[in-house]
């Protein structure tokens, strides 16, 4: 069995599987990186990186080197349009800033978690169908 088909078993879709995957080929990885390098949409990837980071999988991290160079260009920018008498709200410079990393969470400790999801589901269940035949 493939890794991707063990991750989708494990409950990831495909373009979450291939982000982790990408991710952990990887020592760190720019979000646009990630969607390149995986396959994952553009669109897609900040929905696909933030699911991973809710299961624990993955985790971002401020690239000190990348959002100062991202700052010196935003600032350029912002300079030149002032004289222009334009003014801007640089909008979204936190998120060219991450990178992603594994969190070491192992897939192992993603499959219990989702099998004691399933035992909780089967217990409310079998609440609720032996409430509704009394």
């Amino acid at each position: 069995m493939q890794e991707l088909d063990i991750l989708r078993e494990a409950g990831l879709t495909l373009y979450k599987s291939k982000a982790y995957r990408t991710i952990r080929s990887q020592s760190s990885l720019t979000t646009t990186e990630v969607a390149h390098r995986s396959g994952a949409p553009q669109s897609k990837i900040y929905e696909v990186l933030y699911a991973l980071e809710s299961l624990g999988l993955v985790k971002r991290h401020l690239n000190k080197e990348k959002a100062a160079e991202i700052d010196e260009r935003i600032n350029q920018f912002l300079s030149e349009m002032k004289s222009h008498h334009v003014t801007l709200k640089a909008f979204g410079r936190g998120r060219l800033k991450q990178v992603w990393t594994t969190n070491g969470t192992s897939l192992t400790s993603l499959v219990d978690r989702r099998i004691k999801l399933l035992d909780r589901t089967k217990g409310r269940l079998a609440t609720y169908e032996a409430f509704t035949n009394s």
